[in-house]
């Protein structure tokens, strides 16, 4: 039998969302034809761990949202990466934070954010990157 995460993971593969209602049922929103019995065995077989990831997810996603400042959309992604460890390997040698010498780095909209300070590190402009503390000029982002 596969472990909670592994299956979350699954199932995000498979373009299942897990919520959670307001009176604490877990929801799902598949594409069609995409849930079988197996899957349906293994959500009740994994209920109140799924439960637990999909309440931490919000949780760490809400803190991001609100301390940082990043937006909800990103928040989510970065909170299910770190939820379900599947963090970033550390970027190669000189592909740091310019703020705070972090190296665990991911995409985000407009380049690559820290996962240590979740600011926005390097910025992609036409045909470049550029570390976000060098930037002379107004991209508009």
């Amino acid at each position: 039998m596969t472990s909670a995460k592994a299956f979350y993971r699954e199932l995000s593969a498979l373009g299942v969302v897990l919520s959670i209602d307001d009176r604490g049922r877990l929801l799902f929103d598949a594409p069609k034809g995409v849930m079988t019995d197996e899957l349906m065995i293994g959500i009740r077989s994994h209920r109140e761990e799924l439960v637990a990831i999909v309440e931490r997810i919000d949780e760490r996603a809400a803190i991001m949202e609100h301390d940082a400042g990043i937006p909800r959309s990103d928040a989510e992604r970065m909170a299910r990466m770190e939820v379900i460890d599947d963090t970033p390997k550390p970027m190669p040698r000189g592909v740091i934070c310019p703020w705070c010498r972090g190296n665990l780095l991911i995409d985000a909209l407009g380049g690559l954010k820290c996962l240590d300070c979740w600011r926005l590190a390097w910025v992609s402009v036409p045909g470049a990157i550029v570390r976000a503390d060098a930037q002379k000029i107004d991209l508009g982002i």
